[in-house]
Formats: structure tokens, sequence, C-alpha cells
């Protein structure tokens, strides 16, 4: 390494170290940065303005002012754009200042010009309130602020800013792990964009881990709250009321994804979460149905068209997008060339970029349903006018989600849902009709006989396991006790059961039992466990399922309870609330 390289490393002194040891070098350094750091809106020296070309109606930045030096420095597609061959894309208006048009929003041009400059998003977290300053990004919501980072990605992709990209990723995750509702909003904008497959992951898991917090806003305690929320019943939560808009969950899903999410494989979510995910997303999605959407849902996923993406597809995407406009015109007068330049000395040439491509119908394995409609493909769209007048009434647009809906709760299992929530929750709905709610009483009607009770655990060091359990199923001829919580910031199911091990001695178990996998196995996460003998005489006895208390089986010890592998001390305590009907 020649010494030109070692010697800078006196710029990288730990920022613990007392402003009086700065040395000149740091000093140089620091005014560099601010010196650079001043040159962004300065309008004196701008040379370059990106005309934003994709703004959602959003009029408030109509250009973005820049320094074609500093683009070109930061970015190897801005360098081929501005100085190689693509310069024959570019207009000069009246105070011949070189202006781009680029298929994004004036947020996300405005947030990767400053990024360029300062090689950091401060106005993102800019805590200015001042409503004279169109440029400020500070006052989103939550969920605006996940979909303009999440677009602010895919801009970074595309003009090939790796350290953006990824510090972007980093933040959204962090952003994702605090408010898990976000996950929907991020997997709705990635789901969009060719390079959104790293993102659309992270949010899959999220909602995957935590599927109530991500889809419902639930808080692990059976109410639906986040960092600013009020803490609501899921029963009574409204999604007009505009809380549920600052922070996604499922109303920020589109059609084409709500079902990929909602009967997600490897969702931990129960039937009735499945059910509520539904009903919220009739009731506030924000996205607009079409008569394709219905279709296309309503299709059998073996007749669904995948789009995979093509290896020139692939490629195109680190390809400057132009603007469909400033392309026509191109092709009108024959100056739709290569990309690069001899002049520029890069030495390369690529063609320049077809139409953004669509993204892929797979995340990995997961079919997300973004493909082609096959509504567009057998017939052509609407006229504008017609599908405006169409789309405007609200009362269509409510018809249509409930008719989506009500074709995806065809797959949901009524029978795992309690009687209790089947003739209110459900009934009122009109998701389910009569002949489904029919069928599940009469599968719930051949248990009806047994009656639930419920165990209350307390006093356990590890605290997510206190809370009241309640009698669901039944394990080697006894009650089986169910509750739903958090550990390890996923949502599980923690169980009490009794087990007989392979020497013939039988123990009662709480335990998380994985999904899919049989109580009583080596894949158990044991917290504590009590054998049979402490259950005699001193237990809490359900008979319900032929357990007798003589042999100290059918019960519950109250005390006895000892710690295994992931329990914390002290022991737990339990006590029987027998004969209680199920309501939740």
């Amino acid at each position: 390494m020649s010494k030109t390289s070692e010697t800078p490393n006196e710029d990288n002194v730990d920022s613990t170290t007392s402003t009086t040891t700065n040395t000149p070098t740091q000093t140089k350094t620091n005014t560099l940065i601010l010196d650079i750091n001043s040159l962004l809106n300065d309008d004196d020296i701008t040379d370059i303005s990106l005309i934003p070309e994709n703004n959602g109606g959003d009029t408030s930045i109509t250009s973005v002012p820049a320094i074609k030096a500093i683009l070109a420095s930061r970015s190897p597609v801005f360098r081929r754009m501005l100085y190689g061959e693509f310069r024959e894309t570019q207009s000069n208006n009246q105070e011949n200042v070189v202006e781009v048009k680029l298929d994004y929003s004036g947020r996300v041009l405005q947030l990767l010009v400053e990024f360029c400059f300062t090689d950091s998003l401060t106005s993102l977290e800019s805590k200015s309130t001042s409503a004279t300053d169109s440029s400020n990004n500070s006052n989103f919501t939550l969920e605006e602020k996940s979909r303009l980072l999440t677009n602010l990605s895919d801009a970074a992709h595309y003009f090939d800013i790796p350290k953006l990209e990824l510090d972007i990723q980093v933040q959204l995750s962090n952003m994702m792990l605090e408010h898990p509702s976000l996950a929907c909003a991020v997997l709705d904008e990635s789901s969009k964009m060719a390079s959104g497959d790293t993102l659309a992951e992270a949010a899959f898991s999220q909602i995957r881990a935590r599927p109530k917090a991500a889809l419902l806003h639930w808080d692990g305690g059976g109410n639906i709250k986040d960092k600013g929320f009020d803490s609501l019943s899921i029963s009574e939560t409204d999604t007009s009321n505009p809380k549920w808009g600052e922070c996604g969950g499922v109303i920020a899903l589109s059609a084409t994804l709500l079902e990929s999410v909602i009967f997600d494989d490897q969702s931990t979510a129960c039937e009735f979460t499945k059910f509520k995910c539904l009903q919220k997303w009739v009731e506030g999605c924000k996205h607009e149905v079409t008569k394709a959407d219905i279709e296309y849902v309503e299709l059998p996923r073996k007749c669904r068209p995948n789009s995979v993406g093509t290896a020139d597809e692939i490629l195109s995407s680190r390809t400057p997008r132009l603007a469909q406009s400033e392309k026509k015109q191109l092709e009108s007068n024959g100056s739709l060339l290569t990309l690069g330049s001899s002049d520029s000395g890069m030495g390369v040439t690529s063609p320049l970029p077809p139409p953004p491509p669509s993204s892929s119908d797979f995340i990995g394995n997961i079919h997300l349903g973004l493909g082609t409609h096959p509504a567009s493909t057998s017939s052509p769209p609407p006229s504008s006018k017609a599908q405006n007048d169409d789309m405007s009434m609200e009362g269509g647009q409510h018809e249509r989600r409930l008719a989506i809906a009500q074709h995806l709760a065809e797959k949901l299992d009524l029978s795992l849902i309690p009687a209790s929530d089947l003739s209110t929750t459900i009934t009122d709905s009109q998701l389910v009709p009569a002949h489904a709610l029919y069928q599940a009483y009469r599968l719930q009607a051949l248990n009806a006989e047994r009656t639930k009770s419920k165990v209350f655990v307390e006093g356990a060091g590890l605290a997510e396991v206190n809370g009241t359990y309640i009698q669901r199923g039944v394990h080697e001829g006894t009650p089986m006790y169910n509750k739903e919580g958090i550990w390890r910031d996923r949502e599980e199911t923690f169980r009490i059961f009794l087990c007989t091990y392979s020497n013939g001695n039988k123990s009662w178990c709480l335990s998380i039992v994985p999904k899919g996998k049989e109580p009583g196995k080596t894949t158990d996460l044991d917290f504590y466990e009590c054998p049979v003998s402490y259950g005699k005489g001193g237990g809490i006895t359900s008979s319900s399922y032929g357990g007798s208390s003589e042999n100290g089986l059918g019960v519950v010890p109250s005390r006895g309870w000892k710690l295994v592998n992931y329990g914390q001390p002290p022991v737990p305590k339990c006590s029987l609330i027998a004969g209680c009907l199920e309501d939740a």
C-alpha cells in the first residue's frame, strides 16, 4: 500500500476525543465537508436541474438544483448520463442550466441530491415545522416516511450508490422493528420496484414473526397500540381513525398482495386474526381496486401469469431511466443511440433503457401476485374518463373490496374461531355466507359438551409465560392449555400439557411447541416442568377429558414446578378457573 493511502488515518480520530485535540488535518477535513455541504441549493453555481416526472400529484417540488460534477463523482450512472453520449438527452433552459427529466418524485430526487452532497439525510430527520418550507420532509407520517425511503432505495440502486442503499435498508429495518405495522407499507412499496427484493424479504420476515402487530397494530397484550397511538381494543378499532393511516398495517396493502400476506404458509397468525385483517382491509384499504384486481384475485393460482424479470431487465435496472416524453422525443429525432462515450473514458456501451421492468411475481419462493392482469392482456383498458367516473364512487370501491375479501374468506377454517366470535364479529361482517357459518357451528358442536377451563399462571421469573391459559385440544388424553404471547420478538403460543418421557415418567410442561410439531418432542422450547406426582392432592383438576385426580392425570399442579432450559427463577404458581366460557 502506498504512503499516500496510509497517512489520512489522522482524519479518523475517535469521535469521543475532546475537540481540543483536533489535528490540523481534522480541521481541514471538517472544513472541506462543510464547504461542500454549503454548495447544496446554491443557485449561483447550480448547473443542472433534475425534473421529477413521477410526483404523484405533489407539485410542491418541480425541480431539484444540483452540480453536475458532484453528482458524477458520487454515481457512475450520473457520470455516464452527464458526460457520456447520454448527454444528448439533456436540454438547457434560459439560464443555461441543464435540465434532466427523471421518473422519480421530487421528494426522492431532493433526498438523492442531498445525500450526494452531504453523505447523509439530515433533512429527513429535521425537526423544523416551517409551513413555508416545501423541502421539509419531517412532517411526514411514519408510513409516508417509510414509503419515501423505500422509493429512495430504488433510486440509490438505480444510480449505483450502494452506501445510500445500505443505509436505507438499515434504517427501515430499525423502523419496522420499532413499529412492525410499517412492514406492510414497505412491502407494498417495494413490491412495485425491480430492485425491491431485499426490502420486501425483510418486511415479510417482520410480518411473519409478528402478524398481529404488523397487520393490526397489536401490542402483545390484547390491545392495538403503537408509539403515539392510543390503546384500542381490536374489536373496537375503526380504520377510519386517522391514526390507522399513520403507521401502515393491513390497510396499506394492495389487493394483489393481500392474499399472499394473510395466507402465507409461514405466518403464525390464527384464523381469527386472518379474518380481522380481511375485515379491516375492507374498511380502510388505501388503494384503488379495479375490476381487473377482482378477476385476478379470484383466478386459481396455477392460471396466474408469472412475470419473472429477464436477464435484459435485470441489466437495465442499473441503466438511467428517461421520462417517457423525453424518450419519445429522442426516438423521433433519431438520437436514441447508446449510453457511454469514448470521450468519457468509460469504455462501456449499453442500450438506452426500455420502460422500467415490471416487478417479479416472487420474492424468493413467495408468490406476490404482481404479474400482468389477465384482463389487461385480453382487452384494451377503458377510457380514462369512464374509468375515473367508475372509480370515483367510494361506494363502488367498498363493494369491490368486499368482493375480494369475501372470496378470500372462503380459505378460512371457521371452525377454529371461537363460537362467541362467530355469532358476533363474523356474522355481522357480511364476509361469510350463512352456509359456511352453519358448517362451522356444526363442527364446533361436536366438542361443545366439553366445558373449557382456564389456568392462571403467575409469579414466574420469565414474565412472558405469566397469564391466562385457555383449554384447547388434548394431548395424551388430558386437556392442553394455550396462551398467545411474544417471546424473543416473535408471536408464539405458550402451552401447558402432559408429557410422557422415554423412561415412562410423566411431567406437566410449560413450553412453546413449534408450529406444525406435536407437543412432547425435542423441538419444544421448555421453560418449566412439574412431575405428575405433585398433582396428587395438591393440584388443580380438570377431568373433562377423562383425567383422574386419583392417578395424577388431568391435574395441572399448583406447586412443585422447576426450571428447565429457557426458564428463569422464581418458578410459577398455577390456579384453575373452571367452567368458564371461552372469550379469547
